[in-house]
């Protein structure tokens, strides 16, 4: 996993496909990093994994977001990019609707381009700037 933090915004890309242990010792160990770089705008591209498990779906909601929670506090707000045929299939499962959660802590949003989960946290941070 590459992560770089630049202007308030943790970007975490992975270049394969990872088993699912890696990818949440990885998101913790950038949640970490997070907390202590006080960051609550993550990027995480997984369009080179093809697939987001349910498995890993289900520990980014039940653990993950918690955490992010009791870490970080409120206003966080995580874009996840995905290939484009595993945004297709969320998006069957799920509906658009379920593409999105917001709560205060938390804001995630799911993403088949790039340029758009960027925007999307960039227009966030602005918000949260003004």
């Amino acid at each position: 996993m590459k992560y770089v933090s630049k202007d308030g915004l943790l970007e975490l890309k992975y270049n394969q496909v990872c088993p699912s242990e890696e990818l949440k010792a990885e998101l913790l160990t950038a949640l970490m990093y997070a907390y202590d770089k006080s960051i609550k705008h993550w990027l995480l591209d997984l369009t080179q994994t093809n697939a987001l498990e349910d498995s890993e779906e289900a520990w980014l909601y039940g653990f993950l977001v918690p955490e992010m929670m009791m870490r970080l506090g409120s206003d966080n707000y995580l874009a996840i990019v995905l290939s484009e045929s595993c945004f297709t299939d969320l998006l069957h499962r799920l509906g658009e609707s379920g593409l999105r959660s917001y709560n205060s802590f938390v804001s995630i949003n799911f993403f088949c381009e790039y340029r758009l989960a960027h925007a999307w946290l960039r227009d966030r941070l602005l918000l949260n700037a003004s």
